[in-house]
């Protein structure tokens, strides 16, 4: 196994942990702990910062670099809210799924089996 391989499995038992971590916690808590962590890794991750950066002034040359900075930074915070739902996502019932995800007929599954 590679450095590659082994820092990707790393990663993911890691990744695992926290998921797994999250489910015990209650949501309110679960959702600051991640924006935390999700701002910390905004500000030290300069490689994935400078991409994002890069990719907003592209996508929104017109507007200011704070702008950017505040889309990206969340950017950032929104993985954290992602993480939490995630990890709650497996022990959902189908009511509480339906109610959390919004859904507009005619605009999902229609388009694409009529595709």
């Amino acid at each position: 196994m590679d450095i590659t391989q082994e820092n990707s499995r790393i990663l993911y038992l890691v990744v695992r942990l926290v998921v797994t971590l999250l489910r015990w916690v209650p949501r309110p808590l679960a959702y600051a702990i991640c924006r935390c962590i999700a701002t910390l890794i905004c500000r030290v991750d300069s490689k994935h910062r400078c991409i994002g950066m890069t990719n907003l002034s592209i996508a929104f040359p017109k507007r200011p670099v704070g702008w950017r900075r505040k889309v990206l930074s969340d950017s950032f915070r929104n993985l954290g809210d992602l993480a939490v739902e995630l990890s709650h996502l497996i022990e959902m019932r189908r009511e509480e799924v339906r109610k959390r995800i919004p859904y507009e007929e005619g605009r999902g599954l229609e388009n694409y089996l009529k595709a």
